[in-house]
């Protein structure tokens, strides 16, 4: 595998973001930022040999702040089959909302990488526009059948990351 495998990741990403100024290819950071509408900052960060780390930190809506919302965000991390396992958190101290995926470079491929990039980025979006809630804020359906990615109900959101774009 060759060093740069995660700046060209990051610059693919970048690249598809047209309010992103380009990286001089001269130029290689660990992490980069980027920021979805006011509140949703998006870090890439390749720090970690052979790993992608997405971090999303964002304003927590107040229903993740009661204790059936700490105790949602919990029971989401004691185990998941997704993969990768998204990692759900909240900064006490801020009231930030903290997401967090991390996938190994060898995983991933040009194809590969933006749907993982832009459903993270949507999951962010979608907790802090509150459209993921803990389950007692939300009538849950019922079960038709399949697996489903996880046991928080999600409501539809007529956005697209397209609207909600902005360079920090």
């Amino acid at each position: 595998m060759q060093p740069d495998h995660f700046q060209s990741f990051a610059r693919l990403i970048i690249k598809q973001y047209p309010d992103t100024p380009q990286i001089p290819e001269a130029e290689k950071h660990p992490v980069y930022l980027l920021t979805f509408g006011a509140d949703v900052d998006i870090h890439l960060i390749g720090s970690q040999p052979r790993y992608l780390n997405l971090v999303a930190t964002f304003p927590a809506p107040k229903p993740w702040l009661a204790p059936e919302g700490l105790r949602a965000l919990l029971a989401e991390n004691i185990f998941s089959l997704q993969h990768p396992v998204m990692m759900a958190g909240l900064d006490a101290g801020s009231g930030n909302m903290v997401l967090s995926l991390r996938q190994s470079l060898d995983e991933l491929t040009d194809e590969t990488v933006l749907p993982l990039f832009e459903g993270f980025v949507r999951r962010a979006i979608d907790f802090h526009s509150g459209n993921i809630l803990p389950p007692s804020q939300t009538q849950i359906e019922p079960k038709t059948g399949g697996v489903r990615k996880t046991s928080l109900s999600t409501r539809n959101n007529p956005s697209s990351l397209t609207q909600e774009k902005t360079r920090a």
